[in-house]
């Protein structure tokens, strides 16, 4: 099927991709202009996202190759829905703890709060009832969107227009670098510290850790030294 004289799949990939870089782009601004981030951080966290696009992009095409009937459907509908949406959700996560306490959340910090849920929703004063019930809903939601949206999965179409040949080297090649980029991770973190996935997983490798598993945001850093050269020039005025 073609749109325009364009096979319908490399369309619906053009728009996948322009999703994704739209949500990331959006991320990035927010993260530079309003939390005083480098624009260094600009080109490894893209490199990270892409290769997280293409791995599950590679599993999504193994998918439609090699599996039939319902349970291919239903596996390529997760592999299509769930990156995008945790991808978003994390960075919403990302962004309000940047502007309540100035620094991106590490996973051992969420695992504090996903153990204290009980007590958390007593504090906020929600019930945890209402908690579940929202996320039950915006679950099967999403399901009932995607059900329709994963009749429009690039990826089916591709899988029927590539060789064999063209699978194994695509699939393959994509695997390679979403394994090789997520195994340096640990690496990224002291190479851009900025970098907010590698500091979500690694941070405890940072030099910019504090003793709450939290990266600093460089806003902080600037407010910090400016406190601590303020009280020192006060303190040598003082002693004179």
């Amino acid at each position: 099927m073609r749109l325009l004289g364009v096979e319908l799949w490399a369309v619906l990939l053009f728009l996948e991709v322009l999703l994704w870089s739209s949500v990331a782009s959006l991320f990035l601004f927010l993260y530079i202009v309003f939390f005083g981030a480098s624009v260094s951080v600009v080109l490894p966290h893209a490199l990270v996202i892409f290769s997280l696009w293409l791995g599950f992009v590679s599993i999504r095409l193994s998918i439609w190759r090699l599996a039939r009937g319902t349970p291919r459907k239903f596996l390529a509908l997760i592999l299509l829905l769930v990156p995008f949406f945790v991808l978003a959700l994390w960075y919403v996560v990302v962004l309000i703890g940047l502007s309540s306490w100035g620094r991106v959340a590490t996973w051992p910090l969420m695992k504090v709060y996903f153990a204290q849920v009980l007590m958390l929703s007593d504090v906020v004063g929600v019930s945890l009832l209402v908690i579940m019930g929202f996320f039950i809903s915006l679950i099967v939601f999403l399901f009932v969107v995607g059900v329709y949206i994963a009749r429009f999965d690039w990826c089916a179409g591709a899988s029927v227009k590539i060789s064999i040949l063209g699978w194994v080297l695509i699939s393959g090649f994509g695997f390679i670098v979403f394994l090789m980029q997520f195994l340096r991770l640990y690496q990224l973190v002291d190479l851009h510290p900025q970098e907010p996935v590698s500091i979500f997983f690694f941070g405890n490798s940072s030099s910019l850790q504090q003793s709450h598993s939290a990266a600093v945001s460089p806003m902080v850093d600037a407010e910090e030294n400016l406190e601590s050269s303020s009280y020192q020039a006060t303190s040598l005025l003082l002693n004179s």
